[in-house]
């Protein structure tokens, strides 16, 4: 499962939280580029967060790939394999829209003028 992500957005990278169960490794790939995290990460105490960097006036679709451990328990194995999704865990596009304009300061001029009482 991953994390909703904000969008549209004037920041220029986004952590995405990517709930993973037995998981050792989770890659994003983006417009801008692949993004890796490796651990030992669980759904829910401890989910994988892999940082994003988003190219300026940029619309991003990512695509998560969740790799899962190989466990082994009374001489089964499970795991070993990866999931793959391009969607939230609502079902909504991962998708971020980078927009310069939302970075922007403006500055507006203030005026002050001083008034006697006395005219």
């Amino acid at each position: 499962m991953v994390d909703p992500v904000t969008s549209p957005t004037g920041q220029f990278t986004q952590v995405v939280t990517v709930r993973l169960g037995n998981g050792e490794a989770v890659t994003i790939t983006a417009k801008s580029s692949t993004f890796a995290a490796h651990g030992d990460y669980d759904a829910y105490s401890y989910p994988a967060t892999v940082t994003v960097a988003l190219l300026t006036d940029t619309i991003h679709h990512l695509e998560v790939f969740g790799k899962v451990r190989v466990v082994e328990h009374d001489g089964c194995i499970y795991g070993g394999y990866t999931l793959y999704t391009d969607r939230d865990r609502f079902g909504a596009p991962l998708t971020i829209w980078q927009r310069t304009y939302l970075t922007r300061t403006f500055c507006l001029p203030l005026v002050f003028r001083h008034y006697s009482a006395h005219r």
